[in-house]
């Protein structure tokens, strides 16, 4: 009976034991848990508000490629032509986000290349356009940042200045136009200073009035410039970026 007795006692006083030790081992866990779960969301914070790899001033040079459509109007007769060419590519911006997603910056881009003269034939006449090398656009960028992919997908809202030559019977000058452009995007860093783009860019175009004498009659006319596609691979680097 006495040793029953005594049996009994040690187990009960092992258990409590037991336990005691396994409620401070949940307790100390529990502490050094939400020490490191508010140890990440302090440094997510930190890391997208300060040391996001999209913040500040930034300078891109790329290539692309343009397929454009320009066409020329006459006496309601029109005709036009598909123009594809290489682009040179350079830009400058800034941006930072906000919270932690959202992206707000603008940019001042040009695309430069060789453009050659496109012949056209209206009313047995010979017209031809060429667009000028230089294409200037001013825009804002909205985009969602991806922290855990260091990568943004975004949207450009753009104005282009185009100026194209157009030649037909005695009508001989320059047409400048500013045409809206959308473009769709993504960039992903891959260091805090140095990050690869990929982009699409959609501009639009509407006529450009002109009149001309042809066979003793003025004639009224329109000119459609640089409508359609431009593709492009960039790459951009941060200016007082950290390394």
């Amino acid at each position: 009976m006495k040793t029953f007795i005594w049996l009994s006692t040690m187990g009960f006083l092992s258990l409590s034991a037991f336990c005691a030790d396994q409620v401070a081992v949940n307790k100390e866990n529990s502490a050094a848990g939400q020490e490191t779960e508010a140890q990440m969301l302090e440094n997510a914070e930190n890391y997208s508000l300060e040391d996001c790899s999209f913040n500040g001033i930034y300078f891109v040079l790329g290539l692309g490629s343009s397929f454009y459509k320009n066409g020329v109007s006459l006496d309601k007769k029109a005709e036009s032509c598909a123009t594809s060419r290489f682009l040179g590519v350079m830009a400058l911006g800034g941006g930072r986000v906000f919270g932690e997603a959202l992206y707000l910056g603008a940019e001042a881009l040009c695309d430069f290349s060789k453009t050659k003269e496109k012949i056209l034939n209206i009313n047995g006449a010979d017209a031809s356009v060429k667009i000028a090398q230089l294409i200037p656009s001013l825009g804002v960028r909205l985009g969602y940042y991806n922290q855990h992919m260091d990568t943004m997908f975004y949207t450009k809202v753009m104005a282009s200045r185009v100026n194209a030559d157009f030649k037909y019977v005695d009508h001989n000058r320059t047409h400048t136009k500013i045409s809206p452009a959308i473009v769709l995007g993504m960039e992903s860093a891959f260091s805090k200073k140095f990050s690869a783009r990929l982009e699409c860019e959609y501009r639009f175009s509407s006529n450009n009035i002109f009149s001309v004498q042809h066979n003793g009659s003025k004639l009224q006319g329109g000119a459609k410039i640089a409508r359609g596609i431009n593709v492009r691979a960039l790459v951009a680097y941060r200016l007082g970026a950290a390394k």
